[in-house]
């Protein structure tokens, strides 16, 4: 299987993740999707936080009715400042794969319990599916994601490190080897778009995998807060 992956580009696609089957995928906008008033938006009502409380409006990065013409992969909440937003994966090829959707799910814990590591004592804000990036205006609180990119049973993980605001984004490999154009990007570019995959693991033993590159992530996310 190491040589099927070996050379796999993923440039023009979202983060993956698959589970067998012919790789496919839709090529991304240059940036991600305009949030109000974005015509032909998807509605999404507001998602709960941490504790399962439902988001309050108002907040930056969040409508403040019951709905929301943002595309449904935007956050409804911005965090707060001094905290720490955790999105969900950025999963590519689009799939409803339970099997994925379930490795998203099991990464985006693996998120968390980074970010209590990494930033111990701030508050965090963990996003539901699909909510995977800040509006337009930023977000107030820094944040941290995973890109996931799968295919043929592979997998492949890299962390998604922005500081509050309109900053950069620090792209950091976790699991699997890849090659980065580039691992510092502007706000709300595809961070898929940098990446070309050398070297996947298999899909089941990726969360096991991501113990040994975690410490790079930690430290990328030790620097945000510095900023």
């Amino acid at each position: 299987m190491k040589n099927a992956l070996r050379g796999l580009s993923i440039l023009g696609v979202l983060i993956a993740c698959s589970c067998g089957g012919a790789w496919s995928a839709e090529p991304p906008p240059t940036k991600e999707p305009l949030d109000p008033g974005q015509p032909g938006a998807a509605e999404a009502t507001g998602g709960p936080d941490e504790t399962g409380a439902p988001s309050k409006g108002g907040q930056p990065g969040q409508s403040a009715g019951a709905k929301s013409k943002d595309a449904p992969e935007i956050s409804r909440s911005g965090g707060e400042q001094g905290g720490l937003v955790v999105f969900w994966p950025r999963v590519i090829p689009r799939t409803d794969d339970p099997a994925i959707r379930k490795l998203a799910g099991e990464l985006q814990g693996q998120l968390v319990t980074l970010a209590k590591k990494a930033a111990p004592g701030r508050k965090l804000d963990v996003r539901p599916e699909p909510e995977r990036v800040c509006p337009r205006a930023g977000c107030a609180a820094m944040t941290l994601g995973v890109l996931l990119v799968h295919t043929g049973g592979g997998c492949t993980a890299l962390g998604l490190v922005s500081g509050a605001g309109t900053g950069e984004q620090h792209i950091v490999p976790w699991a699997g080897v890849v090659k980065l154009t580039q691992d510092r990007i502007p706000f709300r570019d595809h961070p898929e778009n940098q990446v070309t995959v050398r070297d996947a693991v298999p899909c089941k033993v990726l969360v096991a995998k991501l113990a040994e590159a975690e410490g790079d992530v930690v430290k990328a996310v030790g620097e945000a807060i510095k900023r």
